[in-house]
């Protein structure tokens, strides 16, 4: 998977998929590391260390964020994405049929929950603190 999954909920003809955060090469890492983590965990703040982001861009602590990524205080265009907003719609033999992205500059980050209801889309994003409605008839048909 491109992304850290959340919760997959039911939806007509078949499921939506919540991905809160982009997978990546330095979290991986992290993963696999365990004497690198656990220096992590011990010598850092909790909030600068390498995990999946429901946010990115608060801090210039944030990891990466002094190389390369920003310059300036902007964002690169090069830059690896940190954060994202991903509802991933699945057909009902869990295929991937569509997708939905918030930009890399968007509002709708960290995505975790999302419901259908009264014909519209909610997806509820942690990262940006938001709930947002999208309307099913705008986003095309499941096959």
């Amino acid at each position: 998977m491109p992304a850290y999954p959340g919760r997959i909920t039911l939806a007509a003809g078949g499921h939506w998929l919540s991905l809160f955060a982009p997978r990546s090469q330095l979290v991986e890492f992290v993963l696999r590391e365990k004497k690198f983590r656990k220096s992590m965990l011990a010598d850092l703040k909790p909030e600068h260390w390498i995990s999946p982001t429901l946010r990115a861009g608060k801090s210039f602590y944030e990891p990466l964020q002094g190389g390369g990524v920003k310059h300036f205080g902007e964002l690169k265009p090069w830059a690896p994405t940190m954060s994202s907003g991903i509802c991933a719609q699945l057909d009902a033999d869990f295929r991937p049929a569509s997708c939905l992205h918030s930009r890399a500059n968007g509002h709708t980050h960290g995505v975790t929950d999302m419901a259908e209801y009264d014909g519209s889309l909610y997806a509820a994003a942690k990262g940006d603190n938001v709930v947002v409605a999208i309307p099913l008839d705008a986003l095309g048909e499941v096959e």
